[in-house]
C-alpha cells in the first residue's frame, strides 16, 4: 500500500519552506526552509526538489498538497500556489488553502491556551490578525487591524511578525513567528479537502519602491566560436556533458542555434534549440549553479520563444526529466503544455514528460 504523503509549502511572508510528511505514520520524513525577502520563485521549486529526493519519493507519489494561501506578500502567495497547482493538476492531487496566519498558529495550538496572531501587514502600519481559543479553534476571521484596537485575552499565547509591537513580550513564543511548512505539517495532514485554494490578499498592494541598480542581463544568438563556453555551461547543469567538437557539430546542422545569457559580464547559461519550418525543438537548456534563482533561465526561455516567433515558427517541443521539479515548474509557469511520457527515457530510470507550446 502506497504511504499518505503530504507536500506542505509555504511563500507568504519573509521564508520559503517545504516538506514532506507521512499521514499514516505522523512522521515528518524532510524539510527545508530558508528566510528571505525576495527569490522564492526561483528557491521553491528546488526546495521541493530536494525534500522530494531526501524523503525517496517522487511527485506522482504524493497523496496531497498544502499551500499557505494569504495574506502576504503578493508576489509570494501567487508563487507558492502556482507551484502547488503545477503539481497537482496533471496528477489530479487534491490541493488544499491554508491561510497564511493559521498556518503560523498551527504548531502552538496543542499547547492549550489561547492563541492571537499579528502579522504585519505591509507598509500599511497595520496588522492581520487572528483569534483563536485553548481548543484550537478560531473564534475570528482575519481582520486588519491598528494596534489599539487588538485585544489580547491575558492568558493568550502570542506569535506573528507583528506581536512585539502588543508589547506582551512575556506571552510571546518567537521562534514560531513566521509560517514553516514542517511545523504546520500536521495540522495540515488533518483537514478535509473541501474546496479549491485560493488566494487572501485583505488588502491592495503597497506602492513598488524603485530599485537602485539593475544587473545587466543581455541574450544573444552564438555560434559555433562559442562551442567550448557552451560545453562549459552544459557540463555544469548534466552529469554527462556535452564536448565543444559536439557542440560545434550540432551547430552546423542547419536550423540549429544557440542563444546565450550574459550578467554583468559574464556568460551565465545557455539555450540550443533546432528550427525545421513551423515545429521547433529544444535541445537543451542549461544555467550555471551560481547564477540560479535569479530568474536568469525564464528570461533565456522568453528569449529563444521571441526568436523563433521570428522566424515563424508556431510550436515549440522538448523532454524533460520526471524527476526535474525545478525544469518541470519553469515550462508550466511558461505555458509549456504536457503532451506525452517516454518510460524510463533517461540514464537514471526516469520518466521523459514530452512538453509543447504553441507560439503567439
Amino acid at each position: 500500500v502506497a504511504p499518505m504523503l503530504l507536500l506542505t509549502l509555504d511563500t507568504c511572508l519573509q521564508a520559503c519552506s517545504a516538506a514532506v510528511y507521512d499521514m499514516e505514520s505522523k512522521k515528518l520524513l524532510a524539510s527545508r526552509r530558508e528566510l528571505m525577502d525576495r527569490g522564492h520563485a526561483e528557491v521553491l521549486p528546488v526546495m521541493v526538489e530536494d525534500v522530494l529526493k531526501a524523503s525517496g519519493v517522487k511527485p506522482r507519489d504524493l497523496a496531497r498538497i498544502a499551500v499557505t494561501v494569504g495574506p502576504g506578500t503578493f508576489t509570494g502567495i501567487r508563487i507558492g500556489l502556482a507551484l502547488a497547482q503545477g503539481l497537482a493538476l496533471p496528477r489530479a492531487m487534491p490541493l488544499l488553502g491554508l491561510g497564511t496566519l493559521t498556518a503560523t498558529a498551527a504548531p502552538v495550538l496543542p499547547y492549550g491556551r489561547p492563541v492571537t496572531v499579528c502579522h504585519q501587514a505591509g507598509a500599511t502600519g497595520k496588522f492581520y490578525v487572528q483569534q483563536f481559543n485553548a481548543a484550537g479553534d478560531a473564534v475570528s476571521d482575519v481582520t486588519l487591524a491598528a494596534i489599539e484596537d487588538i485585544t489580547v485575552p491575558p492568558d493568550a499565547i502570542l506569535v506573528g511578525t507583528g506581536s512585539r509591537a502588543l508589547a506582551m513580550d512575556q506571552q510571546r513564543m518567537p521562534q514560531f513567528d513566521l509560517p514553516d511548512a514542517a511545523a504546520f505539517a500536521a495540522f495540515a495532514s488533518t483537514l478535509p479537502i473541501t474546496a479549491k485554494p485560493r488566494l487572501n490578499y485583505i488588502r491592495p498592494p503597497d506602492a513598488k519602491k524603485p530599485q537602485a541598480k539593475m544587473p545587466s542581463i543581455r541574450i544573444s544568438r552564438v555560434g559555433a566560436d562559442a562551442a567550448h563556453v557552451l560545453a562549459t555551461l552544459h557540463a555544469a547543469g548534466f552529469p554527462q556533458g556535452w564536448s565543444a567538437a559536439a557542440i560545434a557539430e550540432m551547430l552546423s546542422v542547419p536550423g540549429t542555434l544557440a542563444l546565450a545569457v550574459d550578467r554583468d559580464g559574464h556568460t551565465a547559461g545557455m539555450v540550443m534549440a533546432r528550427a525545421i519550418g513551423e515545429e521547433s525543438e529544444i535541445l537543451t537548456f542549461a544555467t550555471l549553479p551560481r547564477f540560479r534563482r535569479q530568474g536568469l533561465a525564464r528570461q533565456l526561455l522568453s528569449g529563444l520563444e521571441m526568436y523563433l516567433s521570428s522566424l515563424a515558427v508556431n510550436v515549440i517541443h522538448l523532454e524533460v526529466a520526471s524527476d526535474n521539479v525545478a525544469a518541470i515548474a519553469l515550462y508550466e509557469s511558461s505555458q509549456f503544455q504536457r503532451s506525452g511520457l517516454r518510460k524510463r527515457y533517461y540514464a537514471s530510470g526516469a520518466d521523459a514528460i514530452v512538453m509543447q507550446r504553441k507560439l503567439p
